[in-house]
């Protein structure tokens, strides 16, 4: 691949966001270098479920049926199960009237790749095992980013505009100094696929309990992808045992995923994450924004994560191009990045937080799930919100919270 002098932006992480992000540009005419550390196809720890939204705008890139050409699968529901059994369910396929409502469920080997080769058909040009180093500076501008070669030596690659999207350990962030500290919460993630489990047709699973929560989620081919969330105290608590053994005795302690997965069997190593979370300071600034978890990351209990990671990569699309369009790339004329990101996920993650608190307070999360199962408006309400196609803020007026908390 012949690769040019100098790029128009460059795109650090060929995750959902960078690559859509470089899909978006190069689709309108800019010279794009997407890069990533990885080769592609790759596995990545993830829950591997995404709420309702992300196929909408997954068809607004342009990239849906490919998606689903590569084993995107629909699920007509999620369900979630309290520490001592009650259930509700989000029914999106009943939701689905002119637009199709339902859950989409894809590994993220299918999911990357696809999307990586969906930049580069749309004229991105892609390294991979290209590992960056960190950004360069000139005049108080990101200018730029230290690639390191294959034989050991550096060299800089220059852009007009660097575009931070390599996720929670970001060296884009690092590098820039817009790392901040995460207090709450400190959980870690491990994930694995299965063979011949039971039940689950066309609906996952959000399972609770006093020591964490699992997510079951259908994949095709046959798999279901098994990620289990606890806090990171408890596993340091765990120090003796390996990961797999830690990973079993976590799933099988669930009473209602036990039989799930009674007589299945693993096909993937375990793979972990931690801590699932992430702060900045900005998300923006002279020559530079961050999209995806590299913009900032919290807990994604409702399977929001790649939905965020796409439609921030269309907010920061959209704004990259007006600046390179002007040629002004200083940090007021991507401000508006930053705002347009507060108004789209500020709600939403006011919500997450709450059902974060809510994961954590065991008898708490009972009763709430008691009331959204016999409750039919409030539970539409939720999970129009948890789907991202509802106005978050519904569901944090005084009305809504007391017809979720009413005896």
């Amino acid at each position: 691949m012949g690769r040019r002098a100098e790029y128009d932006v460059i795109v650090v992480g060929a995750g959902p966001a960078g690559s859509a992000t470089s899909a978006l540009l190069a689709q309108r005419g800019f010279s794009v270098l997407l890069t990533d550390r990885a080769a592609f196809p790759r596995d990545k720890a993830c829950g591997e479920y995404s709420s309702s939204e992300t196929t909408q705008v997954l068809a607004r890139i342009g990239a849906l049926e490919e998606v689903e050409k590569a084993g995107g699968r629909r699920l007509g529901s999620m369900r979630v199960i309290s520490p001592k059994g009650q259930t509700f369910s989000m029914d999106y396929a009943a939701m689905s009237d002119t637009v199709n409502r339902e859950v989409l469920a894809t590994t993220r080997r299918v999911l990357d790749a696809t999307l990586v080769d969906f930049a580069r058909k749309c004229g991105a040009d892609v390294l991979e095992r290209t590992k960056i180093d960190g950004v360069t500076l000139r005049d108080g501008r990101a200018a730029g980013v230290i690639c390191r070669k294959r034989d050991g030596t550096t060299e800089e690659i220059k852009g007009r505009l660097i575009i931070g999207a390599d996720g929670v350990h970001s060296v884009v962030v690092r590098s820039l100094g817009l790392g901040a500290p995460l207090r709450w919460p400190q959980n870690i993630g491990m994930v694995a696929h299965y063979k011949g489990y039971n039940g689950l047709d066309d609906w996952g699973e959000m399972h609770v309990s006093p020591r964490g929560y699992a997510g079951l989620a259908p994949q095709s081919g046959g798999l279901v992808n098994v990620g289990l969330v606890m806090p990171m105290s408890r596993a340091r608590r765990q120090n003796g045992q390996s990961a797999l053994e830690r990973f079993e005795s976590f799933a099988m302690s669930f009473p209602e995923v036990r039989p799930r997965l009674d007589g299945a069997e693993r096909v993937s190593p375990v793979r972990g994450v931690g801590p699932i979370g992430a702060r900045v300071k900005r998300t923006f600034g002279p020559g530079y924004l961050l999209v995806g978890d590299a913009a900032g990351f919290f807990d994604p209990f409702t399977g929001e994560g790649v939905y965020k990671a796409l439609r921030g990569a269309e907010l920061a699309a959209e704004v990259a191009a007006a600046a390179l369009d002007k040629g002004d790339l200083s940090a007021h004329s991507l401000a508006r990045y930053g705002k347009m990101r507060r108004d789209e996920f500020l709600a939403k993650e006011m919500v997450c937080r709450f059902v974060q608190t809510l994961v954590g307070l065991p008898p708490a999360m009972d009763y709430v799930v008691s009331r959204l199962a016999r409750r039919e408006d409030t539970r539409r309400i939720m999970a129009e919100v948890l789907g991202d196609f509802g106005d978050p803020r519904a569901a944090l007026t005084p009305r809504y919270l007391w017809s979720m908390l009413r005896p």
